[in-house]
């Protein structure tokens, strides 16, 4: 570590975010809110990708209509899970 730059400590534990991020992007995926072929959906792109830019990449794929409420549903699901577990992280 370089002088006077502050270390994360989530960094230090040794968590990898990337396969967090890979996870969220396939189960996204399975609700049909990031097409196939993306390249976050490839697993040697692990790391790549953040859990931001999973969910911006989702967003941006939805369509907000009552057919796809389902789609919606499980983006909020998602939304909602990973603020709880920010929540109790603090």
């Amino acid at each position: 570590m370089r002088r006077g730059q502050r270390s994360c400590p989530i960094r230090q534990l040794g968590l990898h975010f990337g396969h967090f991020a890979y996870l969220i992007a396939l189960v996204l995926n399975s609700a049909r809110l990031i097409p196939q072929g993306h390249p976050a959906l490839h697993s040697s792109n692990i790391g790549q990708f953040g859990v931001r830019q999973v969910l911006a990449i989702a967003a941006n794929h939805i369509t907000w209509s009552w057919r796809t409420i389902d789609q919606i549903a499980i983006f909020g699901a998602v939304v909602a899970g990973l603020i709880m577990m920010f929540v109790q992280a603090i």
